[in-house]
């Protein structure tokens, strides 16, 4: 499942948030109007308020966050709130660092003070749902994103946000929900249109979701995102050389793009065109080495149809089985990082009957990973105590 952000594609167009009074926009904090975009600006005006060491403070840890040292920056934030443990624009910067380096828990102990100065600050809790939201803690982040929305209705980031979520939870329904009223506020963003697509896809209405596709390249053509939705529409809809051709236009405009490879390479896989795809997952990997649903396609992609001799297959078989074993030595590191259960949706080793041999050990290895990530997906539902026995 893929899923876009609408502050990205603001970013890349140039655009900017409006604070003030309700416009179809996303209402916030002026210092995050630059923040969304890793300027801050406008929280170093806020802060020269409080005199100009301080404001150059804020400049050099701007600066810091920009070169990409989060932790020099990081410490200059903590350095200002030991003077001013109050300042809810240094608080703001220091969560977007936090976020940066991927310290979410932090970054959520920095959004709980921010709420306790501004608790209607909309944007904190559709960012706070967020790093809810990476971290996995599905049942926890909604409902922030529904706080966000109670506050301001017309908040087109936490309803794809929301939908986003929604979709991770298999409510692809009401995902469809969100997305469709975020696009009352934003009609010409691509990457709505893209997630509506997913969602479309999700529910099997793959002719919609196609000219949800359509739409969103019409609206921008330079969005790879929107050539990879389509690939992937298609491949549902059995048409493959088209969803090559539409990976090919987005790696024309991404090439570094691991999910575009992937994807491309699975489409392969579907064409009979074994190598190639091993070679489209190889790079794919190569660009993003935890890329695990990928990393699951790939050994079964060490399983073809058809085999030229017994060596051939006795040589995909040790692949298969050398990248099923690191795949269940991660562990805990992979289920973590991904919903296994959601990959194994897409990929299963149906073709590793078709070599003949006794595959009991193999499928006993690949069932006992599969079965670990399904129970830390849906966890034991505690069973009612037995009934007590009359006197």
């Amino acid at each position: 499942m893929s899923h876009h952000s609408l502050v990205a594609d603001r970013r890349d167009r140039g655009l900017s948030y409006q604070s003030g009074g309700p416009t179809g926009a996303v209402l916030v904090h002026a210092g995050v109007v630059a923040r969304r975009f890793g300027r801050f600006a406008g929280v170093a005006v806020g802060l020269t308020r409080s005199g100009d060491d301080l404001g150059e403070i804020v400049r050099q840890a701007q600066a810091a966050y920009r070169d990409g040292r989060l932790g020099d920056a990081a410490e200059m934030c903590h350095a200002l709130l030991a003077e001013h443990p109050d300042d809810f624009d240094v608080l703001a910067l220091l969560a977007t660092i936090q976020r940066s380096a991927r310290r979410d828990e932090r970054a959520l102990a920095t959004y709980d003070r921010m709420l306790n100065l501004r608790p209607r600050a909309a944007w904190v809790w559709n960012d706070r749902a967020s790093a809810l939201h990476r971290l996995r803690r599905f049942d926890e982040a909604l409902p922030n994103y529904d706080t966000a929305l109670a506050i301001h209705p017309d908040f087109p980031d936490a309803l794809n946000n929301r939908g986003n979520l929604l979709g991770e939870l298999g409510r692809h329904e009401e995902a469809l929900a969100s997305y469709e009223a975020a696009q009352t506020i934003l009609p010409d963003s691509a990457e709505l249109h893209c997630n509506r697509a997913e969602a479309l896809k999700q529910l099997r209405r793959l002719e919609e979701a196609l000219a949800s596709c359509d739409a969103a390249r019409a609206l921008r053509p330079d969005l790879a995102h929107a050539h990879n939705s389509r690939g992937n529409v298609l491949q549902e809809l059995g048409r493959y050389q088209e969803a090559l051709t539409s990976y090919d236009e987005g790696l024309a405009l991404r090439p570094d793009d691991a999910k575009l490879h992937g994807n491309r390479a699975l489409c392969l896989y579907e064409l009979g065109r074994f190598e190639e795809s091993r070679a489209g997952y190889a790079t794919a990997l190569a660009l993003d080495a935890d890329f695990d649903a990928i990393r699951l396609s790939a050994c079964m992609a060490e399983l073809q149809i058809l085999y030229d001799s017994q060596a051939e297959i006795a040589r995909c078989r040790a692949a298969y089985e050398r990248r099923l074993r690191a795949l269940r030595d991660a562990g805990e590191a992979v289920t973590d990082r991904i919903d296994l259960t959601r990959a194994v949706g897409l990929s299963q080793p149906f073709y590793l009957a078709y070599q003949g041999r006794d595959d009991r050990g193999l499928q006993a290895l690949y069932g006992e990973m599969v079965c670990r990530a399904a129970a830390k997906r849906w966890p034991p539902v505690a069973l009612a105590p037995p009934p007590r026995a009359e006197a």
